[in-house]
């Protein structure tokens, strides 16, 4: 919705492209209260290092005023963060300061929303096409995600609804990549 100017409150920006400095300067020139030309200083021997470091820089810079959200995919650097709390929503992981986050109130709302999904009875088929095929793989590394947030959470039975809904989806995956 962004490219077509339906949503100019949400700013995307590819992960992968941030270790491009003129990637950087393109992103800052549309969107100079987000990035700052201050991420090109940033780097590192590993490119994944640089990557989380400019993802951890425009993080602290705009955690304060919006919402900031990362897909499933990222190093650990990002996951091990004292700076900041990640919570899964879908396939993406909203971004909360260190300690903002109200686990309990977070994992009631995430279980409504899971409760209504319309996918409940799909699974991993080699019948499905490419693009059908990386939806139920994502869903399933969703409910991964969030079995291993609840279990984090001090929520073992709840952790263990989310697991083996994500087995019973794809469990080679799931299992392989978790």
């Amino acid at each position: 919705f962004q490219s077509i100017g339906q949503r100019r409150d949400v700013v995307v920006i590819n992960a992968q492209m941030l270790v491009l400095d003129w990637y950087v300067k393109n992103i800052n020139k549309k969107h100079p209260e987000v990035v700052d030309l201050e991420l090109i200083n940033i780097h590192e021997a590993d490119m994944s290092m640089t990557r989380d470091r400019r993802i951890l820089s425009l993080i602290n810079k705009s955690l304060t005023n919006r919402d900031i959200y990362l897909a499933a995919y990222f190093g650990k650097d990002i996951l091990q963060s004292k700076e900041i709390d990640l919570f899964p929503m879908g396939i993406v992981f909203q971004v909360f300061p260190k300690g903002h986050l109200n686990a309990k109130q977070a994992l009631e709302k995430s279980g409504e929303h899971w409760n209504n999904y319309i996918m409940r009875e799909v699974k991993q088929s080699e019948n499905y096409g490419f693009q059908v095929g990386l939806i139920v793989k994502y869903y399933a590394v969703m409910l991964s995600n969030l079995g291993t947030f609840n279990f984090i959470n001090n929520q073992p039975q709840e952790a263990l609804k989310y697991f083996k809904k994500a087995v019973e989806i794809d469990s080679s995956d799931v299992l392989i990549n978790n």
